[in-house]
């Protein structure tokens, strides 16, 4: 049975502490706008990342970049327990300066990190979460979730500067055989790819790499790539006017037809909607 024991939710920010049996799965992989801070304060959990499966451990502190595709799998332990903070850059608007917020989210980098938290930094992040809690459920004003999330970057600045604390990224050797094929759909998934033509790029047969790529990655072939190509879709009519016929063709879609079939399905919008939205 899954407990929550925090959560607090709004349009920039999300943090939610919960316990939950292994069993639990991400419905679907995704990526977002917020950097996201994950703390695997018990058990243990696999996440795909970018291009690469990797095994997180009681103590380790994950820091994934916006925009960047991810999902958690199964760990091999009964339950696992986390904190996760999801952190917009909009968050600070009208509270700090952009020139400070951009200092201070400098912190978290471009590339997700990881660390492995000795049993002091363990309970010095558990405190900082653990005194947090407590005022936030005052529910006087926003000033707690200020303090918290100044005193977490301050926290993650220190690790940076400790490099015993950095754990080197590795895979699984399953997952090792699939990262150069993961590379090769992010390199090539604004083209007019398939699951076959990757096959025969890596001379295996398409029922063998799309089991071994789900078993792998926790996503579906055409899933990843669909992910993929609808994050770039998003980014380009945020920032561009290019037509919606344009911008299907430039991230591998025949038909824009098509293109804002799967657009809608995934967002609930159709792309010229969703550009209206996201450029008032």
């Amino acid at each position: 049975m899954s407990t929550t024991h925090f959560q607090k939710y709004d349009s920039n920010l999300f943090i939610e502490h919960v316990t939950r049996p292994n069993t639990y799965a991400m419905q679907r992989g995704h990526a977002h706008g917020a950097y996201e801070v994950y703390f695997q304060s018990d058990g243990d959990r696999y996440f795909f990342i970018h291009d690469r499966t990797i095994h997180l451990e009681r103590g380790d502190l994950l820091i994934i970049p916006p925009y960047m595709i991810h999902r958690s799998l199964n760990g091999d332990e009964g339950y696992y327990e986390r904190i996760l903070v999801e952190l917009h850059p909009d968050f600070f608007s009208g509270l700090i300066t952009t020139h400070l917020r951009d200092q201070l989210l400098q912190t978290l980098d471009a590339k997700f990190q990881i660390y492995r938290l000795s049993n002091k930094s363990i309970l010095s992040l558990n405190n900082i979460f653990h005194d947090y809690v407590i005022n936030e459920k005052k529910g006087e004003d926003d000033l707690p979730t200020l303090i918290f999330l100044l005193e977490l970057l301050r926290f993650i600045k220190e690790l940076k500067g400790n490099r015993s604390n950095q754990v080197s990224i590795e895979s699984d050797p399953l997952s090792r055989r699939m990262i150069s094929v993961v590379q090769y759909i992010n390199n090539r998934y604004t083209q007019d790819i398939g699951l076959d033509q990757v096959a025969e790029a890596f001379f295996i047969s398409p029922e063998h790499l799309s089991r071994s790529f789900k078993q792998s990655t926790g996503f579906t072939f055409n899933e990843y790539l669909t992910n993929l190509r609808m994050l770039e879709a998003e980014k380009l009519l945020k920032s561009t006017r290019l037509s919606i016929a344009q911008i299907a063709s430039s991230i591998g879609y025949q038909s824009h037809t098509h293109f804002g079939r799967v657009f809608r399905q995934k967002h609930g919008l159709t792309p010229s909607y969703y550009r209206k939205k996201v450029n008032p």
